[in-house]
């Protein structure tokens, strides 16, 4: 994989020489934000072969593939699932588009912001049920960043 990351890497960089020539900065920035990261794959690959790092590249791979991925996908659910209710516990209140929960994209990011710490605890009476949506954050911080951390702490453990 880490072969053909960098192959697709690649491709985007010269996909950005076209965009360089029209002057479209903001397009090629674009292209340049993933293609980046992504030649820096092949380090890894490289890396695998010496002895000092080789043990720590398949660790870090391993887990990426297995664990974190596994974790990945039971995370993206519940955070569906988390939207889902607080996108309809702030549809149709005229202040709602005030809070981040306006939009359900902006619900799904607003959600993932709290996941890490960030939130407004003011934006919850931004709701016709204020008491309801404070209930549904207290279940939510709970379940997601407490259970699911440890539980990603447990399957690589």
């Amino acid at each position: 994989p880490a072969k053909a990351i960098f192959l697709i890497s690649n491709l985007m960089i010269l996909c950005c020489i076209p965009l360089r020539i029209l002057g479209d900065r903001e397009a090629e920035e674009a292209v340049l934000l993933f293609a980046v990261p992504g030649s820096w794959f092949l380090l890894m690959f490289f890396a695998g072969a010496i002895g000092l790092t080789g043990p720590f590249v398949t660790m870090i791979f391993s887990m990426i593939t297995g664990d974190m991925f596994t974790f990945g996908i039971i995370y993206t659910i519940v955070l569906f699932g988390f939207s889902q209710a607080f996108y309809f516990l702030y549809k149709g209140h005229p202040n709602a588009d005030e809070s981040p929960f306006g939009t359900y994209f902006g619900t799904w990011m607003g959600l993932f912001q709290t996941t890490l710490g960030d939130y407004d605890y003011a934006d919850l009476n931004l709701t016709t049920y204020p008491n309801l949506a404070k209930t549904v954050f207290i279940t939510f911080m709970i379940f997601v960043p407490i259970l699911l951390l440890n539980m990603l702490i447990a399957m690589m453990g």
